[in-house]
């Protein structure tokens, strides 16, 4: 997680809400987390956790909010944005999740998580060729057997298999 350090007894919760989230009980992971002493619930390993627990949870506005939050504490690391984008594009914002991810994207040249959501929001924005592009760049920069077989079963990619089934 992060370089700096939350004081034991947050650690200690923090690390208890990621064990309830492991096995599937966000609402106990949630629970761990307001525990947390209010001054280091802003804390980048907290809001990390949060997001996890929203995205969980399918609280989307409140990842937005969140990983909003992380985007702009943590510009340098892609997980507050790609976790922006995915929220704004699980509320059928689309173009936004698309627009959001596009600008940070030259940020993050060597993950492979940039270009395989880049792709599934420009299938969905029904720009194939863009869509087919960015695909074939996450295969390069990823496990491109695994990442193969994700996007064949991934639904938002499925105007690009169209023609092929």
């Amino acid at each position: 997680m992060s370089d700096s350090t939350l004081p034991p007894a947050d650690a200690i919760l923090l690390l208890a809400a990621q064990g309830w989230l492991e096995l599937g009980d966000w609402e106990s992971a949630h629970d761990e987390l307001e525990e947390i002493d209010p001054d280091y619930r802003t804390h980048p390993d907290v809001l990390q956790l949060s997001v996890e627990i929203y995205v969980a949870a399918e609280l989307w506005d409140d990842v937005i909010e969140v990983a909003g939050t992380l985007a702009v504490q943590l510009p340098k690391n892609s997980f507050g944005h790609v976790h922006l984008a995915s929220a704004l594009h699980s509320l059928n914002r689309t173009k936004e999740a698309w627009e959001t991810l596009l600008r940070v994207a030259d940020k993050f040249p060597n993950q492979w998580i940039i270009p395989y959501n880049l792709a599934r929001y420009a299938a969905q924005l029904d720009d194939l060729v863009a869509a087919r592009d960015l695909l074939a760049q996450a295969f390069s920069l990823g496990d491109s057997k695994a990442l193969k077989r994700a996007a064949s079963e991934e639904p938002d990619l499925a105007p690009l298999w169209a023609g092929f089934r």
